[in-house]
This record gives structure tokens, sequence and C-alpha cells, in this order.
């Protein structure tokens, strides 16, 4: 972990915190989906922030079952790479297990490097190949799963 990863603290979402994750959210994915967060946000899932001295990062879950689904991760283009992405889906895997877990589960661009590569480094493994999941790019996602525990 670096020292600017260690310097931020996950927390659980809360209401004051939507125009920052928003404002994240925006800057940061190629299809946001605002309604997501808002629903997720008001207790459809799990959102957590990572935050300094305002939110830097957050992602956003989905628990139900023994699978949970995360829909979005995002950390502000200024603090990737220093472990807050990490952070993030460590957190969520954590309170997904506790939830009652057994694989966590997302969905990347499949022509998106760099994410395939974060999330490859983190365990996930391409599960299936999704075309026409995405407008933007190839148009086709690969959902990838990783066992919890």
């Amino acid at each position: 972990m670096t020292d600017a990863a260690s310097s931020v603290r996950i927390r659980t979402a809360r209401d004051a915190d939507l125009p920052a994750v928003r404002s994240i959210q925006n800057r940061t994915l190629s299809e946001p989906a605002p309604e997501l967060l808002t629903a997720i946000l008001d207790g459809a899932g799990l959102a957590l922030v990572a935050v300094r001295d305002q939110p830097v990062g957050y992602v956003l879950a989905l628990t139900p079952g023994t699978v949970a689904y995360v829909p979005e991760l995002a950390v502000v283009s200024a603090h990737q790479r220093d472990g807050i992405g990490t952070r993030l889906l460590e957190a969520v895997g954590d309170r997904a297990v506790r939830n009652g877990a057994k694989q966590l589960r997302v969905t990347v661009h499949s022509d998106d490097e760099a994410a395939r590569g974060f999330y490859r480094e983190r365990g996930f493994d391409v599960l299936k190949r999704l075309p026409e999941q995405f407008d933007s790019g190839s148009g086709v996602g690969l959902l990838l799963g990783r066992d919890l525990e």
C-alpha cells in the first residue's frame, strides 16, 4: 500500500457525499449511470467512499445472495495508481463476505486494457464475453469474477 492509499479512509457513503461522488462519476467513467448511484445511495446496495479531506473515489456494489456485483469503481485521476482502487475493492469484498457472498463480479470494456489489467492483478478471471454491453468503444464487455474468502 502506498503512503497515499494509507492516508485515505474508507467509509460508507452518506447523502452529503452525493455531489462529490457524482462529480467523480462524471469525470472518470465513460458511461456513468447516475440513476444507479442514486438508487444505491437510497439503499438498493452498498456504496463506499475513499476520503482524504473529501471523497477521492468510490465503489458501488449490489450484494444479494452469494454473488456481489460491482457496477462502478472510480478514483479521481490525480489519485489513480495510489492503491485507493485496491483498498475500495478489498473493502467491498470484505463487506460482501459478511453479507454471505462467495464471489465478486465486475464488468469491464473488453478494449480497456488498464481496467482488465487492474482486475487481473487482483485475481479476477474472465467469466463471460458480453456482446453489445456498452454504447462506447467496441461495445463488448467482459464479465470478470473472483472468489471471496
